[in-house]
């Protein structure tokens, strides 16, 4: 996701590629996916989502969009 420290952008950093998360509690969220191989982004992304169903400590799980 993006950078939290403090005294950096809450936002897109330029020259970094991104992906929006769909389908699941972290949806509209960008996450950043620089340096990631083609082998890395097929894999999907399982993630920590303290939005979930079961509260904080759950996991979302992402999947590559086919349709794209």
């Amino acid at each position: 996701m993006y950078r939290w420290e403090p005294g950096e952008p809450a936002g897109p950093t330029v020259g970094h590629e991104y992906v929006e998360l769909v389908g699941g509690p972290l949806d509209g969220q960008l996450r950043d996916v620089t340096g990631w191989t083609a082998a890395d982004r097929a894999g999907g992304a399982l993630l920590i989502a303290d939005l979930g169903v079961y509260g904080p400590g759950g996991r979302a799980d992402y999947a590559l969009d086919r349709r794209r």
